[in-house]
């Protein structure tokens, strides 16, 4: 295995880190004001979305976009992150996504 880059740990740490806290925290207080009972059946969708500002704007476009068909979110959790690079620079931030929802 390739040893990370400290532009990439750099990256990995801050500002995924601080995304991965902000995302954390929104469902610890989503569980917090609505308890879940275990009857409760949920199913879980896979998506990609892209941003040209943030990969913050790319989860809401995400969940934006799932709520137009899927009713009854309750999470969402970023698997991966990825930005594409043009002529030296940061043209648009992807992230793969796995949005949790209430079943009916």
């Amino acid at each position: 295995m390739k040893a990370a880059s400290p532009l990439r740990r750099a990256l990995h740490g801050s500002i995924v880190g601080a995304f991965y806290a902000k995302t954390m925290q929104a469902f610890n207080n989503l569980c917090k004001k609505k308890a879940m009972v275990m009857s409760d059946i949920l199913k879980v969708v896979e998506v990609l979305a892209e941003s040209k500002t943030s990969w913050e704007d790319a989860a809401a476009t995400a969940v934006a976009k799932a709520e137009e068909t899927i009713h009854g979110i309750k999470s969402i959790y970023i698997k991966d992150f990825e930005a594409k690079v043009e002529n030296g620079k940061i043209s648009s931030y992807r992230i793969n996504a796995k949005i949790t929802f209430l079943i009916d």
